[in-house]
């Protein structure tokens, strides 16, 4: 928990310190970074936008993300710095992180494991967007070319503070989501069903 602590501040403080060092139009002319889906927290509300209220988060993670964009608008209100949010979904790809469900999943697979898969109210399966790291690099890129520069004018006016879901939201069962990792690598295992709490 101490680290994990440790981590958020760090995260948010972070952020914080180098907008301020940067506020600048001419050392900053525009912001861009990764925020989460996460921000959407304990929302049931579906398909996810960049207009809902995001006030209830259901992690320490997504609180940092949350703190994170709260940060960027005040900046983007008080000084004009030119900001764009990206809430990413799940991201994979051929080098992702090892400790993402896909990786654990064929890791279980492979090594003849369970795998643990948690269930939601009644009984449901959990679902997950996935967004492959070519789309993710296609959104960047668009955000990027159609920013405006940092800078309030002469007549008060600003850049937008914007957010955006860059990809189609297309939300997989975690449940099927193993059986077609299992099926793709010709192998069998169980599944242990968890709650979610």
């Amino acid at each position: 928990m101490r680290y994990k602590i440790q981590g958020a501040t760090c995260t948010v403080m972070w952020l914080a310190w180098y907008i301020y060092s940067r506020r600048s139009s001419a050392q900053l002319t525009h912001l861009e970074w990764f925020s989460s889906s996460s921000v959407y927290g304990l929302s049931t509300k579906l398909p996810f936008s960049e207009d809902d209220i995001t006030d209830s988060p259901a992690s320490l993670y997504a609180a940092t993300k949350k703190a994170d964009e709260m940060i960027a608008h005040t900046y983007n209100h008080i000084h004009g710095i030119s900001v764009t949010a990206l809430r990413f979904f799940t991201v994979y790809g051929s080098y992702g992180r090892p400790d993402m469900a896909y990786f654990s999943f064929a890791n279980n697979i492979v090594h003849g494991k369970p795998i643990t898969c948690f269930q939601g109210k009644g009984g449901n399966g959990l679902a997950r967007d996935f967004t492959h790291i070519s789309g993710v690099v296609e959104g960047v890129l668009a955000a990027l070319e159609t920013s405006e520069p940092s800078g309030k004018k002469s007549d008060g006016s600003k850049p937008p503070f914007r957010i955006f879901l860059p990809w189609e939201q297309n939300p997989r069962n975690r449940f099927r989501f193993r059986v077609e990792v299992r099926k793709t690598l010709g192998e069998g295992s169980k599944t242990r069903l968890h709650p979610y709490d």
